[in-house]
Order: structure tokens, then sequence, then C-alpha cells
């Protein structure tokens, strides 16, 4: 019995000991579809030309169309291509390859964000156990330098199971106006 038990506190103590210094044994399964990681180094490739309205520097995205801000479904997925500074003239967004330099993973609380009233910015959900969940992606490209970003997000209701967006859903939104291409780790 005395046996037993010290095997038995050797396998615990060592099971504590692997999972504190980070040698446990895992499988990777490789799912770049569900799996909610882009890496810096991802490329994001415009396929058309997009416009840009003057005094504005976003551009909505959702069910792989531009969309306006108002015409959002904010429950469902939508992206936010956004430029650097507004000015007072059209600009062209041409095809291209835009490189993800830094990603960051958000979480926010619904309650912080005005409500889409016009000339109102009130709390009408008090309430709300609402949070947006962003996924945004920081650009770069040396031909079109004045892109900023990409936000892909959606509230979820974070008394149930919020999740970021994984690549397809991000993929699924932005339709074939983009596409995204995750880099690989070597």
């Amino acid at each position: 019995m005395r046996n037993y038990l010290s095997t038995r506190f050797y396998i615990i103590i060592t099971a504590i000991s692997n999972a504190l210094s980070g040698c446990m044994l895992s499988a990777t399964i490789n799912l770049p579809d569900d799996h909610p990681t882009i890496k810096s180094g991802s490329v994001l490739t415009l396929n058309q030309s997009l416009r840009i309205g003057a005094d504005t520097a976003m551009l909505y995205f959702q069910d792989g169309q531009p969309a306006s801000y108002f015409s959002l479904d904010q429950y469902r997925p939508y992206c936010r291509l956004e430029m650097f500074g507004q000015t007072d003239t059209l600009r062209i967004l041409e095809p291209g390859d835009f490189t993800v330099i830094k990603v960051n993973t958000i979480i926010e609380d619904v309650r912080l964000k005005p409500a889409k009233l016009a000339s109102m910015s009130i709390n009408i959900i008090p309430e709300s156990r609402e949070e947006i969940y962003a996924t945004v992606l920081y650009l770069r490209s040396a031909i079109q330098p004045g892109v900023e970003l990409l936000s892909c997000q959606r509230w979820e209701d974070a008394s149930g199971f919020p999740r970021h967006l994984n690549i397809r859903q991000i993929r699924n939104t932005l339709g074939e106006i983009f596409t995204l291409t995750i880099v690989t780790p070597k």
C-alpha cells in the first residue's frame, strides 16, 4: 500500500511540475479556418478597388458586401477597414497586398459605446451584458500607406460563451472583396 501511495504521489507531483514548467505533451491540429489566431506576417489582399468617401476614414463590410455603419447588424460578424485620418477628397484603394504587422484581440463593454441615434449619444441598454469581441489586424503597405487596420468583430453575450471571430468567419465577412492568407509558423 505504501508503494502504491508513493507512486501515485510521484505521478501527481510530476504532472503538476510539467504543467507549471510548460513541458506537458500536447497534440497540434492544423485547422486554419477554425483557429482564431492570425499571426504577424499574414497577408490581406484587396481584390477590387474600393472608394472611400470624403470626410470619412472607415469602410464597413458584412456578409461579403460593403455596408454602412447604420445598416450593420452588430450581433453578426462585420469588419471595419480604417485609414490614417480623414480627407476632404474621395480616395480610391487599388487592389494589392497589405501585410499584417500586429494583431490584437480586444473585449470592450457595449455600455461604453454611444447609441446609434441621430444627434444623440446616450446609453439605452444599461443592463446589457453584451461585449464587443474584436480582432484587430494592423496593416502595412509600401504602395498604399494610408491604410491603418482591419477590425473584425461582433457583439457577444457575456453570460454565454463569447468568442472572437475565427478565420472562417472573418473570411466569410470579407467575401470576395479581400483574401486573407495566414502565415504558418516555421
